[in-house]
This record gives C-alpha cells, structure tokens and sequence, in this order.
C-alpha cells in the first residue's frame, strides 16, 4: 500500500511512502520503505509520512503484530 508524500503548502510531489507485507488473516503489517526527492529530504517530510502510516495502521488496519 502505498501514498505520495506531497508537500502542503503547494502540492509538490516530495517522494513515496508505503506499507509492506500487509496480511489481514493474519492481522500483521510490515513498516514499509519512503524515498524522497531532493525537495524532500532535511525536512519533516519523512517523519509526517511515517506518522500517518503508523495512525493508519493502528486505527484502520488494526494489525496484532507488527513488523
């Protein structure tokens, strides 16, 4: 699963973001990987990205075990 990092202020495309290995039988997900642009990089970018996949993981998905 995975989502485009865009900047707020003006929407630019900073990077990619995912989730991994994600298995609902199992109710197990896997932190994923993020690249990022020059744009991107030194900024907060990564660690909102990160933020939000982890309240999607444990308010949506619901996992039992993670990755």
């Amino acid at each position: 699963m995975g989502w485009i990092t865009r900047r707020a202020s003006d929407g630019t495309a900073l990077g990619t973001t995912r989730l991994g290995a994600i298995d609902r039988a199992d109710r197990s997900v896997e932190i994923g990987w993020t690249m990022l642009g020059p744009e991107g990089r030194g900024t907060a970018a990564n660690t909102e990205a990160k933020y939000l996949q982890l309240r999607h993981a444990f308010e949506d998905l619901a996992p039992s075990a993670y990755g």
